[in-house]
């Protein structure tokens, strides 16, 4: 199944997907069983950090990350012909650190590798700015991320797949995993910049002689106004976004995307998938849903497992990340104290970087060993755990920590596919 098949359902309908940007075998799998309770495809979406030629942070070249999804897929009985694959932010975000000659001969290959291993829907982003583009003006360097997005394209127009790709482009992108200030105020993008963003990418698509190339261009990124970081979010406000939605009309082949919107309130995604933002991007809010059910789960063990024999998880999780700080400390901010919530309760969700580590593997073992061996008391899921209690109470949902933490996340997943109108 291809994301261009679906464009057209989504203008008529006003219906969308959700897009899951995730390398978390948990949040995978929860994803699979979401799409398979709603008979449903599902878009899964790998970032140019977590997956790139280089491995990005988890180790995984893109045909890796792609057998990794269908490994998973086979193991929950899913049909892999009704997952598509994306690649998120593929440009010269890995690379920034490099001059913009050197970034950009990096991002040609990654996105090649990208469209070789089958990822047919691709968000090409050149939105961030390499070691010698600093000087440039907003404008310039506007027009100067339309060109390379367009370059990349060159690339993707010259593999075998190419006509499966689809295109998501627009310079207006949020920053990947979320927000790293506090703004008290962020307005949606303009439907003039909207229209001048696509005028300039078709112009640099055209002037490469890409006319099937911006034919299969299906998507803009915007800034709808929505957005997270470490304790802030920022809800959709749809009077705000009016205009930018009314662009969309004249415009029947486009939807938009909208990046970061974990956390809205369930009105606001209906909302953003009625107002034309029919695919909606959600990552953060999945891990941190896992990590709600694994403190609980961490809490019930507390109760029934004297303390010498509990695996401890919070206090070794926050071990690991005291250890090795690089993953969050630029976006955690305050006193000590401050810091240490942030740690573990964030918004930003930096902990899920942690979850390969060998320690918080091993201890998450002798928590899942714990209670596997028990019986857990009704009380104590109604107490820690209540999303999932009526399913358990009503024997619609086994009692295990694999099935508690699965469950959890597909409470989030679910808010989507309502949104979606995947599911009822």
């Amino acid at each position: 199944m291809y994301i261009k098949d679906l464009i057209k359902g989504f203008k008529e309908e006003k219906n969308g997907i959700y897009s899951v940007c995730s390398s978390d075998v948990d949040v995978i799998i929860a994803s699979l069983r979401q799409a398979q309770k709603d008979k449903s495809p599902l878009l899964v979406e790998a970032t140019c950090n977590q997956v790139n030629q280089f491995g990005g942070y988890t180790g995984m070249k893109p045909a890796d990350y792609r057998d990794f999804v269908f490994a998973l897929a086979d193991k929950v009985g899913f049909s892999k012909d009704k997952i598509i694959l994306g690649g998120d932010h593929l440009g010269t975000q890995p690379f920034k650190s490099l001059k913009s000659s050197d970034a950009m001969n990096r991002a040609r290959e990654m996105v090649k590798l990208f469209a070789d291993a089958g990822f047919t829907k691709i968000h090409l982003d050149a939105s961030v700015r390499c070691l010698d583009d600093h000087e440039l003006s907003v404008d310039e360097f506007e027009c100067q991320a339309c060109e390379r997005a367009a370059e990349m394209a060159s690339v993707i127009e010259q593999t075998n797949n190419v006509n499966n790709i689809s295109y998501i482009v627009g310079t207006e992108v949020p920053t990947p995993g979320g927000s790293l200030d506090n703004e008290e105020e962020l307005k949606p993008t303009t439907a003039e910049e909207a229209e001048k963003t696509l005028k300039r990418s078709k112009d640099a698509f055209l002037k490469r002689k890409l006319n099937n190339g911006w034919q299969r261009v299906c998507g803009l990124v915007v800034q709808p106004g929505v957005e997270f970081s470490d304790t802030n979010i920022h809800s959709y406000d749809r009077l705000a976004a009016t205009k930018l939605s009314s662009f969309l009309k004249d415009n029947p082949k486009l939807v938009y995307e909208a990046h970061s919107t974990d956390y809205q309130s369930q009105n606001n995604l209906k909302e953003l998938v009625e107002d034309g933002f029919s695919i909606l991007k959600v990552g953060p809010a999945l891990t941190y849903a896992k990590r709600q059910a694994i403190f609980a789960l961490g809490r019930i063990e507390k109760e029934l497992i004297k303390e010498s024999e509990q695996s401890h998880i919070e206090q070794v999780i926050d071990d690991a990340m005291v250890k090795n700080p690089s993953n969050w400390e630029s976006h955690y901010h305050g006193t000590p104290e401050e810091i240490a919530q942030s740690r573990k309760y964030s918004y930003s969700d930096r902990l899920r970087y942690y979850w390969p580590n060998s320690k918080i593997q091993q201890s998450m073992i002798k928590l899942k060993k714990n209670l596997y061996q028990i019986v857990i008391p009704k009380t104590l899921i109604y107490e820690f755990l209540p999303n999932q209690y009526w399913a358990v109470r009503e024997g619609l949902l086994p009692c295990n920590p694999d099935e508690l933490i699965n469950h959890q996340i597909m409470v989030e997943l679910k808010r989507y596919s309502i949104a979606c109108k995947l599911s009822n």
